[in-house]
């Protein structure tokens, strides 16, 4: 029983410290989209399409030279 007062107690600590901000909500629509299942294919076009792989290819091209020596 413990346990669950102090998940009760927590919580309206929690509420109480998320109630002195003003965040955002999310409207009806936001929350349909994020119901939506993302596909695998979806998730590697993003990662295809960051600039960190070729950030990561330049690196590894620049240090080339490095390792030879």
């Amino acid at each position: 029983m413990q346990l669950y007062a102090n998940r009760l107690e927590n919580l309206k600590e929690i509420k109480t410290f998320l109630g002195t901000y003003n965040l955002p909500r999310l409207n009806q629509e936001e929350i349909q989209n994020m119901k939506i299942r993302i596909t695998s294919n979806e998730i590697e076009a993003v990662i295809e399409s960051l600039p960190v792989k070729n950030l990561m290819a330049s690196l590894s091209n620049s240090t080339k030279h490095l390792k030879k020596n």
